[in-house]
């Protein structure tokens, strides 16, 4: 890539035209590291698919969430998830049940994890975590406060609660 090139080079016309673009190389140190947990409503069929193929650490994530949410879902919650999005009639199916909120909050707490475990994988630890409504279950897990298998077990309950709740 342009920006191996540049690394490579040090050329300082090359770093301009790439500033120009918007690459930027930090010096000196860094600073500190936030994740934001964010609440439901970004959950969507297939999220984290790839990467569950790809990283350990991404599939044993949901394996050990598949042995939680088994019992409290009748099935695994990876069912829930992953798809063959060549079958539509399958994945507008999942879509209309990741809506369910006693399944997308296990579903967004179990990406959340999956994430938080890969980029620890490479380094990218948090330093501080936040979260917002859901999300606060993910910090929480991030921070060390809770268990995620307790944390499953929160959300679950949670989102069976709010399912039962008329607006």
């Amino acid at each position: 890539s342009r920006a191996a090139q540049v690394l490579e080079t040090g050329n300082p016309a090359m770093w301009r035209a790439l500033r120009a673009r918007g690459a930027f190389l930090g010096r000196g140190h860094p600073g500190k590291v936030a994740f934001l947990y964010t609440g439901q409503g970004s959950q969507y069929v297939n999220m984290l698919k790839t990467l569950r193929l790809q990283e350990s650490v991404v599939a044993d994530t949901f394996a050990q969430a598949d042995r939680v949410m088994t019992p409290l879902l009748g099935k695994p919650l990876t069912e829930f998830i992953f798809i063959d999005e060549a079958d539509a009639e399958a994945v507008a199916r999942l879509e209309q049940q990741l809506l369910q909120t006693e399944i997308t909050q296990p579903a967004g707490l179990a990406t959340d994890i999956a994430l938080t475990r890969l980029l620890a994988t490479y380094g990218i630890t948090p330093d501080i975590v936040m979260g917002h409504s859901l999300g606060e279950y993910g910090a929480l897990v991030a921070a060390g406060a809770l268990s995620f298998e307790a944390a499953l077990e929160a959300v679950s309950a949670r989102g069976s609660e709010m399912a039962h709740i008329s607006v």
